[in-house]
């Protein structure tokens, strides 16, 4: 189906989850990337879904999103950015 389809959402991080992916253990830390063990966490997203249907069985898709990374995240030393950008674009057949 065609349209435009926004969304928003909240999503909580537990302490593991979030050390996980944005934690440095002390065996991974180097002079400029400290080790830091984040707490629990919550991001924030928002994204727009676009879609145009080319017959009854084609249709072509885009859609774009950025999340907003929590404190505990923007504060790790291997995160450059407080936000991701996240874009892609598609066909789909349905059969």
């Amino acid at each position: 189906k065609g349209g435009i389809k926004p969304r928003v959402g909240v999503s909580w991080q537990s302490e593991d989850l979030a050390g996980y992916y944005y934690g440095v253990n002390a065996d991974e830390a180097r002079p400029g990337r400290t080790a830091y063990a984040p707490g629990d966490d919550i991001e924030y997203s928002a994204g727009v879904r676009v879609g145009v249907p080319l017959g009854k069985r084609w249709a072509l898709f885009a859609d774009v999103g950025c999340t907003f990374l929590g404190g505990e995240a923007k504060d790790s030393p291997i995160v450059a950015d407080d936000k991701l950008m996240r874009y892609m674009a598609g066909a789909a057949y349905r059969f």
